[in-house]
């Protein structure tokens, strides 16, 4: 289970900012400021970091992009809002996804075994591999039946890790999807 962490008041005002009826009710310890949020009864999740390092800045916009190409997977989250607040913070606002990371036993459902299966499959075909993709990054939702892969900022396109295998992939890293031909010479 993650560590729950106190709640910054500095953190309650940029999130105002994004948008006054976020009421944060959780934050998550690591890199980013994440918080779960609740506004009229529904639940998102909040990520933001405060102007510092082109690193966090490059994995926000990884995790925006990620979240914009595979939003017609039900084994992703949905983007709900992103953008840079006028103090050069940048946020990404998504559904928050209610349920259990994946235990030390490992995902004994078929059903949401598949599901995940399809969803990394879906990502490979298109040429993207997710480098942080472990049991604490899958959300299953039993009630929904749902597997859900969550903290997509450490996905790469192949091109990013293998800069030959365009070659083998014509990626348009415009919209992420896999031509599935061989590139023409």
């Amino acid at each position: 289970m993650l560590r729950k962490t106190t709640i910054d008041p500095r953190d309650t005002a940029i999130i105002h900012a994004i948008d006054p009826s976020y009421q944060p009710i959780q934050r998550y310890p690591g890199s980013f400021q994440v918080y779960r949020v609740v506004s009229n009864s529904d639940l998102y999740l909040v990520k933001f970091f405060r102007p510092r390092s082109g690193r966090c800045e490059d994995l926000l916009k990884r995790e925006v992009e990620m979240l914009q190409a595979s939003k017609k997977l039900s084994g992703t989250p949905n983007l709900i809002d992103s953008g840079v607040l006028d103090e050069g913070v940048e946020y990404l606002v998504r559904e928050f996804i209610s349920g259990q990371i994946v235990p030390d036993a490992g995902v004994q459902d078929s059903d949401l075994q598949r599901q995940l299966s399809q969803t990394v499959e879906w990502f490979h075909d298109a040429g993207i591999v997710d480098l942080d993709l472990n049991r604490k990054n899958v959300v299953l939702n039993f009630h929904e039946r749902k597997a859900v892969m969550v903290d997509l900022d450490s996905c790469r396109l192949t091109t990013e890790l293998y800069p030959h295998s365009e070659r083998y992939f014509n990626l348009d890293k415009n919209n992420l999807d896999l031509l599935f031909k061989p590139k023409q010479r």
